[in-house]
């Protein structure tokens, strides 16, 4: 997004993260290899404009010092003895110097990598660092730097998440874990001290979520309005669970949908045969579509669905399929959008997965006499030899009778000569010649038996392959740049649009994304990025992330002057416009 630049100039955010001194080394990573003034230019050089720089409420305590100097500050012994706020403050200055600007970030309090649930650093406060201690950090930092126009926002809090003292929310819950308000009153505070800083709000569960921001818009609260701006992050790991279960949901149920809409289909045309031959039995147009329909392709067709009219079968068939429809639309209420869930696929395994088996077991049931004919059909080389005879092929399905085992008769077999016969006589001329005109039927009629086993498993092999269609095509989706981008917008990409509400429209930056793999999903958040004009900070630009420590999605290698992937900083460089 366009946020306000140090001198009042619009200006897109597009910055790099350089870590270091929120972590128990207490500075930035790179002073042991380079000047930092040169450091400094480095990021100027590769076209980016802003720096986000991590810090931890451990690092401003007055007892703080830096473990190792002469290893972590070999590059710079001006820095030797001291603080490790000091190292910060120089760090600020160089960074301004040569044009850059900077976005201050509390990112943990107690000294150390982030983040996990089970850190104690998922709130703003902890067991060591209170509510208060978190706010007056705030006012220190933004009153120590507002002489410096080119130190333009504070990033108040990294990635807030459940911790084990309590759950955040965004507006609703207990007063002491609602971040919105939190957020709203430090805001306030940093807004006394320092009028012109940006305040950037984490969103919650690891900033993956904006979605409750509507509903307590803190960007239109008093003396923030205008100067707030959202915050999220984005790592290929973050195509959340939730998101993933939703799109099983939405894609699951027409399918279920389409099996009972063909299921009917089949239903409503038999009736109609039925119906016809009932009404028009006698009537010329009638006794036409009778003989085409006693057509060896349509009784196998028949023979093939028959088993599936059976209303025990069917009915079971009809109620599995409604039966995983229900489950599966409940289950969608209850998980929201706005949060993702550890234990989703537990839900999914235990709910879902019983319902999806125990449905697919009752539609095999349903269509297996339908297969076991086929298979025996098969096995004997033995197709079925079609009746002309329609009524007598089908009575069963109007009469509801059944055999000995409770399955719809065997229609096979030879056909019953009609009672009416006239008695046999000598073969003269005439009868030679209906014999052989019922011969040359015999034989058209018994050429056409070839087709009938190929016919019947090209239908069952078509519903295979829609079937297997339908699970490829919705594995590939969630592959694509449009179920990314479907998923962003939910979580926090709405807030981008301008056309909506003031309480659903916001500057939202993407202060950390990162890989260390050209893979599909950095060119679909790259893309995303570019299509959506996303101000950004890419995380990390470090070559290190302690020392002797590789850091694996740097822009740099570890003596931070190789570009560790010429690729990832082209694509970087490409999203940047000044």
């Amino acid at each position: 997004r366009i946020l306000g630049g140090p001198e009042g100039q619009e200006v897109q955010f597009a910055c790099v993260n350089w870590y270091g001194s929120h972590m128990e080394g207490m500075v930035p990573t790179g002073l042991d290899q380079r000047p930092l003034s040169a450091l400094a230019q480095t990021i100027v050089d590769m076209k980016f404009n802003c720096v986000r720089l991590p810090y931890s409420l451990e690092m401003l305590t007055p007892s703080a010092t830096v473990p190792y100097p002469e290893k972590s500050l070999a590059a710079n012994p001006q820095l030797l003895g001291k603080t490790p706020l000091e190292i910060f403050d120089a760090t600020v200055e160089a960074l301004s110097d040569v044009g850059l600007v900077t976005i201050l970030n509390d990112h943990v309090s107690k000294a150390g990598w982030c983040c996990s649930k089970s850190d104690g650093e998922g709130l703003w406060f902890t067991e060591a660092y209170s509510t208060e201690k978190w706010m007056e950090s705030l006012v220190q930092l933004s009153s120590r730097y507002r002489s410096n126009p080119r130190v333009v926002g504070f990033d108040i809090r990294n990635e807030v998440r459940d911790s084990p003292l309590g759950s955040p929310t965004w507006g609703f819950g207990a007063a002491g874990t609602d971040w919105a308000h939190a957020a709203q009153v430090a805001g306030e505070r940093i807004q006394a001290v320092n009028p012109d800083m940006l305040i950037i709000i984490s969103g919650l569960d690891f900033s993956m979520f904006l979605c409750d921001v509507p509903q307590q818009p803190v960007h239109l609260a008093g003396s923030l309005a205008g100067h707030v701006v959202y915050t999220t992050h984005e790592y290929d790991w973050y195509f959340s669970d939730s998101g993933i279960f939703r799109e099983v949901v939405r894609r699951s149920v027409p399918l279920y949908l389409k099996i009972l809409l063909v299921f009917f289909v089949i239903v409503l045309t038999r009736a109609l045969v039925v119906l016809a031959y009932s009404r028009f039995r006698s009537h010329r147009l009638g006794q036409r579509y009778m003989h085409w329909a006693s057509g060896p392709l349509w009784l196998e067709l028949a023979k093939l669905l028959e088993p599936l009219l059976q209303w025990r079968r069917a009915s079971l068939g009809v109620v599995s399929i409604g039966l995983l429809c229900l489950v599966t639309l409940v289950m969608d209420k209850l998980v929201s959008r706005c949060k993702n869930y550890d234990d989703i696929a537990t839900w999914t395994l235990v709910i879902l997965g019983p319902t999806q088996v125990l449905s697919l077991l009752l539609c095999f049931w349903w269509i297996w006499p339908s297969l076991r004919t086929t298979l025996a059909d098969s096995a004997r080389g033995d197709p079925v030899a079609p009746s002309p005879d329609f009524p007598e092929t089908f009575s069963h399905l109007e009469n509801g009778d059944k055999s000995d085992d409770g399955e719809a008769p065997d229609v096979r077999g030879p056909m019953p000569l009609p009672t009416n016969s006239p008695p046999a006589r000598a073969i003269g001329a005439s009868s030679l010649s209906s014999f052989e005109v019922s011969s040359k039927q015999h034989h058209k009629h018994d050429k056409s038996r070839q087709y009938h086993l190929p016919f019947r498993w090209a239908l069952l092999a078509l519903m295979l392959a829609a079937s297997l269609f339908h699970l490829i095509s919705w594995t590939q989706y969630l592959e694509t740049y449009e179920a990314l981008e479907e998923q962003l917008d939910a979580r926090w990409g709405f807030l981008l649009s301008k056309g909506s509400s003031a309480e659903r429209v916001a500057p939202v930056w993407l202060s950390e994304f990162g890989t260390g793999e050209n893979s599909l999903w950095w060119k679909h958040i790259t893309r995303y990025i570019a299509e959506h004009d996303v101000g950004f900070a890419y995380w990390p630009w470090n070559g290190q992330k302690s020392l002797g420590e590789d850091e694996l999605y740097g822009i740099l290698e570890e003596d931070f002057i190789t570009v560790r992937h010429d690729w990832k900083l082209k694509d970087l460089q490409s999203l940047i416009h000044r």
